[in-house]
């Protein structure tokens, strides 16, 4: 083999969905969208497994171009940067130079989210549209301009043909509490503009009903296979467990890694809190910390700052699940009733 196809080969292998994606590349080869598996014992569906993405249109290209292994790697690479990218003109668009855009571009696509998943397709191709559809949000509530929906609507459809529904669940929150907030806002302001910011806010809604009605392929054959065969029920300890304990937040700032690896520290360090280090390792450096919590102090009275330090510390919390006290009352809300593992909103505070 040459260097290259051992590189190749050497990133690709931890996938474990490698064998899935060889199929599924084989189906876009011969021109077919794969609807069942018969070559796993007696079968077992394609396109209602959403994590794999069938219909996610860079998937139909990558998977059908190359081999796997190869796909898996340029995949990875190419959402990455996507997600460094879209984080740098999400901060244009919030009107930061272009230093402290670089700079949020990178650590949002160098977080540990993305570092403790890169075996995982769904996280870099679900996570890296999250900065777009913020910025989209934000501009529509505060602009106006009709790109801005349309851009939502088609940031949420491609999110949820990616194949992770949890990472659009939490977009869509994000975006909620972004409109509610930028409509009561410019309310307050100009009272004379109430009609308008209600009339954006419609069209936000809308835009999600569009993203939704865009996705709906792989949609409704996801929901009819959890509804027949996702016996393992949603009780309380599945839905709180992998919460972010506050004490690994603090450890893994400080050493990130410092707790994975090691099968003697599984029974002291993640057994007792029901977590595992890959969920928990929300790592985003000392430095970003730093100016982050400057930029609240010195900011304090500037309400852009305001709202993103808001949902900061709301997404935080969320992450923290079952360690913050009260939090059981949110698995009665629509959406944090369907996904385990609360740490995955770091990728929301990371952003």
């Amino acid at each position: 083999r040459s260097q290259g196809e051992a590189v190749v080969i050497f990133f690709a292998l931890p996938g474990r969905d490698l064998p899935l994606f060889s199929f599924l590349g084989r189906a876009f080869e011969s021109g077919r969208v794969p609807l069942w598996n018969e070559l796993a014992g007696f079968g077992s569906p394609v396109l209602a497994e959403g994590q794999l993405g069938v219909l996610y249109p860079p998937h139909r290209l990558l998977f059908g171009l190359f081999e796997a292994p190869t796909a898996f790697v340029i995949s990875l690479v190419l959402h990455t940067v996507l997600a460094g990218s879209l984080t740098y003109c999400c901060a244009r668009g919030l009107g930061q130079s272009r230093a402290a855009s670089l700079m949020a571009g990178l650590i949002f696509c160098g977080q540990g989210f993305f570092m403790a998943r890169t075996d995982f397709v769904w996280a870099s191709t679900t996570a890296c549209w999250l900065p777009l559809a913020v910025l989209a949000t934000w501009r529509w509530m505060q602009d106006g301009g009709w790109v801005w929906p349309v851009t939502l609507a088609g940031v949420l459809g491609l999110q949820l043909l990616a194949g992770h529904f949890q990472v659009a669940f939490f977009t869509l929150v994000i975006v909620l509490v972004i409109t509610a907030i930028l409509g009561v806002r410019n309310v307050t302001t100009t009272p004379r503009q109430f009609w308008s910011s209600a009339g954006r806010g419609g069209l936000v809604l809308l835009a999600i009903t569009s993203g939704i009605v865009l996705a709906a392929a792989q949609l409704a054959p996801t929901a009819e296979l959890l509804m027949r065969a996702d016996l393992r029920g949603r009780g309380t300890a599945y839905l709180q467990s992998h919460s972010l304990p506050p004490a690994h937040l603090f450890v893994n700032h400080l050493a990130p890694g410092t707790l994975a690896g090691y099968a003697a520290a599984e029974p002291l360090a993640w057994v007792p809190f029901r977590s595992s280090s890959r969920e928990s390792l929300c790592y985003v450096g000392l430095l970003p910390w730093m100016l982050a919590i400057w930029a609240l102090v010195a900011c304090r009275q500037d309400r852009d700052v305001k709202l993103l330090g808001g949902l900061l510390i709301l997404t935080l919390l969320f992450s923290m699940g079952r360690f913050v006290p009260g939090s059981t009352w949110l698995l009665g809300l629509p959406g944090f009733d369907w996904f385990p593992a609360p740490a995955r909103w770091s990728v929301a505070s990371g952003l």
